[in-house]
């Protein structure tokens, strides 16, 4: 492995050498470094007695918190790969998950009892089993990560990076070290879900590389500004939907805390709507914010810190993993400027990724290059600016019209938390643009005030001719969107009003 050691080996030697440093913490409880070495050598041999198999998956249904990480730090210490389940989903979908992914185990979430699953619930006894030194061993993947939920069934993409560190091209500790900085001890704050891919591959790299660990079981809005001051937190990764939360709370609210210990936050997952980044740059100063853009089956990332932002508006930044390049329809090159579709290119010697249950990323010519689908341009600098997916686009009566920046301008009004914009099938203009908005509680607001309202900032072709209101969560606890599967639920309710007219 061209002196790679196993995580196995890796959190063994980091507890004897930090014993009483601390590695996860979640409300009241924290788990020192001998500890997690201790507790995850017993899970380990439980996993083992249950029917976990070297080599195999590992579902893992909890939400998060110290039984998560140790879940996993398990797994890979019997040579098989952690496989998060989204705690929130619904059973069917589940199955499906578990279907595509045949994991020799399954942790925390109900399983029905006749799929040929091996089982352990949320919090198996493992008083029983040794904590001692467990055999050497290495999954020959690190993860494996549900994807594509947003855009219709979900796959699992697998990283084929082995559970390793400080192999040639490993990525296991790579965006830790080189794109987000961590150093030993950091306190890093994590309150959206873990088996989403953006808190993972963060998380997971950055406790192998000697952080801190601070979870939040759910999020609340002032519940994060509240563990900030009290945990004394450096770094924290948001989504944002979460900061657009607790951008609204009352300006008294947030201005109770102190946040003086916070030297950097980092959102991603989704894009963010310039008057919302504006807002945490002017209350948090520019260089404590940083954006990152990549994806779980992608290739490469991309960084931009608030004050680079400032002069490059929009843009989430120049590629710190790999190289971006923007092609038209044909795989050719664009200039910059041109929209087109963001291909991105490995670093040397990286692991590729491997999908279960869908194709593979679109690629070009050049096989290194791979897309997932979304649209963007560079400028003059190289700087990254992501419009949209292609999925997302929709074309009415000629006019491109990308959901992203709708949902950004609808945001803007103080009564609603989130929206999802998307297309409907129309006679005349093709896809109408239609939108789903979640308001806050007890808020009452109608189509025409909100169409005024983006009157003044969206061409009319943009403006939304069809809505929905509901004060129900439209985004996951991840802040995804399942836009197909609000476009089809949208289509089915119109066709059949149109039937009952008819």
């Amino acid at each position: 492995m061209n002196g790679a050691q196993s995580v196995s080996r890796y959190v063994s030697a980091f507890a004897a050498a930090h014993p009483d440093q601390p590695a996860v913490t979640c409300g009241e409880r924290t788990a020192t470094w001998a500890e997690l070495e201790a507790s995850t050598n017993q899970l380990a041999r439980a996993f083992l007695a249950a029917g976990a198999l070297p080599g195999s998956m590992v579902s893992i249904g909890l939400r998060n918190g110290i039984p998560f990480i140790e879940s996993c730090i398990a797994a890979w210490k019997i040579g098989a790969t952690p496989q998060p389940l989204p705690t929130s989903s619904p059973p069917r979908e589940r199955e499906s998950l578990l279907e595509l992914v045949a994991p020799s185990l399954v942790v925390g979430l109900p399983v029905d009892p006749e799929l040929p699953y091996h089982q352990l619930p949320p919090d198996p006894v493992v008083d029983g089993f040794d904590d001692g030194l467990l055999p050497d061993a290495v999954a020959p993947a690190w993860r494996a990560i549900p994807s594509g939920g947003s855009t219709g069934r979900p796959k699992i993409v697998v990283s084929a990076a082995p559970s390793s560190i400080g192999g040639s091209g490993s990525d296991l500790t790579i965006v830790a070290k080189r794109a987000i900085g961590v150093d030993s001890g950091r306190r890093m704050l994590f309150p959206a879900p873990l088996y989403h891919s953006g808190s993972f591959g963060q998380a997971l790299p950055s406790l192998l590389s000697g952080a801190h660990l601070i979870l939040m079981e759910r999020f609340d809005a002032e519940g994060v500004l509240a563990t900030i001051e009290r945990q004394r937190v450096q770094w924290v990764f948001l989504v944002p939907t979460m900061m657009a939360r607790i951008a609204k709370l009352d300006p008294a609210v947030r201005d109770a805390y102190d946040l003086s210990s916070l030297e950097s936050l980092w959102h991603a997952a989704a894009p963010i709507a310039p008057w919302l980044k504006q807002a945490w740059i002017d209350w948090l100063g520019a260089e404590r914010i940083y954006e990152s853009y990549g994806a779980s089956d992608a290739a490469g990332y991309t960084v931009i810190r608030g004050d680079e932002w400032l002069t490059h508006r929009g843009s989430v930044g120049r590629a710190v993993i790999g190289d971006v390049r923007i092609a038209d329809a044909s795989g050719h090159p664009v200039p910059p400027g041109v929209v087109g579709e963001i291909f991105m290119r490995p670093p040397e010697n990286a692991f590729h990724r491997v999908y279960i249950g869908a194709s593979p990323q679109r690629r070009l010519a050049a096989a290194e290059w791979s897309s997932v689908g979304d649209l963007g341009y560079l400028d003059e600098d190289g700087f990254l600016y992501v419009v949209d997916r292609r999925v997302d686009l929709i074309i009415s009566g000629g006019v491109n019209v990308y959901p992203a920046e709708v949902e950004a301008a609808l945001e803007e009004h103080p009564a609603i938390v989130t929206s999802a914009v998307v297309g409907v099938p129309d006679d005349d203009l093709g896809r109408r643009v239609h939108a789903v908005v979640q308001l806050r509680p007890g808020v009452d607001i109608d189509a025409g005030e909100l169409k005024r309202f983006l009157g003044e900032r969206l061409a009319g072709a943009k403006i939304p001719r069809g809505w929905d209101f509901t004060t129900d969560s439209i985004r996951d606890e991840a802040g995804k969107l399942r836009r197909s599967a609000i476009a089809e639920d949208v289509a089915r309710r119109q066709a059949e009003t149109s039937d009952r007219v008819r």
